[in-house]
């Protein structure tokens, strides 16, 4: 019966062993082959296989990702953007790589513990702690390995101190078992445990890695996911900015040619009023200055054209009344209206007392 149960779990083991030996040929056997990966890259497509190794990086496909730069380094070798992303992808590779191989050593601390292997975790625990102190996952499997240790030894010392007294009790009919003992002794030689049972444990345990595996894998994914979310809402960002700063740009660029537009006007405006103040069209100055002063009523050049044209406007009415007045002067002594003509000058010489041909109508009055 006892052989029966060894042959039991020795065939137990080799199918384990050999379930991981299938497991691990597949795997290498779904290795693309450097033939397979040679890819033909010109100046044509270049760009597109950067995207495409862009694309895998995002992915968590940094093997094809990094076939690609090479090859496209081979060829290329001061390519500045391949030489970025293969930086970029063996960075997020060795933070996967990380990642992973914590969710599976505090899935081997967590079997440990469930077989009472406690050193084991703690060990674990504290190796993890040393990559990172802020863990805190790891830190609670420390302090429940080392609490159900501590009571475990507990317990041990308090047995052994039960099993002494139990033994100072018996001392005196040690020698009658002794017979029995040896007997005992020679019947107990097998292990206790069962072969069978301890193959049931190791496809127990590897059951249990395989589902740690599987929830690492996932939250690896999950955490792949996030980290692509996030970097899309920074691009969503990233280009809402870029597109707020763009309309910016053109609306102060509309501005500065609005206000160039608006400078070129009141110059083309300032150089037609003094043109019009020499051709005497003085209530054409005057109000293009009122125009821009309506724009600008600080502008100095503009309220000095206008008080100029309208200082002339006044002296050229003052110099057609005089001149009217003289005209009616002449006639006036030509019809022998002296007095009238006297009057008349009289008035102007208020005006302008040194005024020559006043006086001398004046005198002929």
């Amino acid at each position: 019966m006892k052989k029966t149960l060894k042959i039991i779990a020795t065939g137990t083991m080799m199918g384990v062993a050999f379930f991981t030996s299938c497991k691990s040929t597949k795997n290498t056997s779904s290795e693309p082959t450097e033939s397979q990966n040679k890819i033909e890259i010109n100046a044509d497509n270049i760009d597109e296989y950067i995207e495409k190794a862009n694309v895998d990086i995002d992915n968590a496909r940094y093997d094809s990702a990094l076939d690609i730069l090479d090859q496209i380094l081979d060829d290329n070798p001061d390519n500045e953007e391949a030489k970025a992303l293969v930086e970029k992808a063996n960075t997020r590779k060795a933070e996967d790589d990380a990642a992973m191989d914590r969710h599976y050593k505090l899935a081997d601390g967590r079997n440990y513990i469930d077989r009472g292997q406690y050193d084991d975790a703690i060990d674990i625990a504290k190796e993890l702690l040393n990559r990172d102190p802020t863990d805190e996952e790891p830190e609670a499997l420390l302090r429940e390995a080392e609490s159900k240790k501590a009571n475990k030894d507990s317990g041990s010392n308090e047995q052994g101190s039960s099993e002494q007294g139990a033994n100072a009790d018996n001392k005196g009919s040690s020698n009658e078992d002794s017979g029995n003992n040896d007997s005992n002794k020679q019947g107990s030689s097998e292990p206790t445990s069962s072969p069978v049972s301890n193959g049931n444990t190791y496809a127990a345990d590897d059951a249990n890695r395989k589902k740690s595996e599987e929830e690492a894998a996932k939250k690896v994914e999950e955490e792949e996911l996030a980290k692509k979310k996030a970097q899309e809402e920074e691009a969503k960002k990233k280009a809402a900015e870029e597109e707020a700063k763009k309309k910016a740009e053109e609306e102060a660029a509309k501005k500065k040619a609005q206000e160039e537009a608006a400078s070129k006007d009141r110059e083309e405006k300032l150089a037609q009023a003094r043109k019009d103040i020499d051709d005497g069209n003085y209530d054409v100055a005057i109000t293009s200055m009122n125009g821009l002063l309506k724009t600008n009523s600080k502008d100095t050049e503009a309220q000095a054209l206008r008080k100029e044209a309208q200082d002339k406007k006044a002296q050229a009415a003052a110099e057609k009344a005089r001149q009217d007045k003289l005209a009616q002067a002449r006639k006036d002594i030509d019809a022998g209206k002296y007095d009238a003509a006297i009057t008349s000058m009289n008035g102007l010489l208020k005006t302008d007392p040194n005024d020559k041909e006043v006086q001398e109508l004046l005198k002929e009055a």
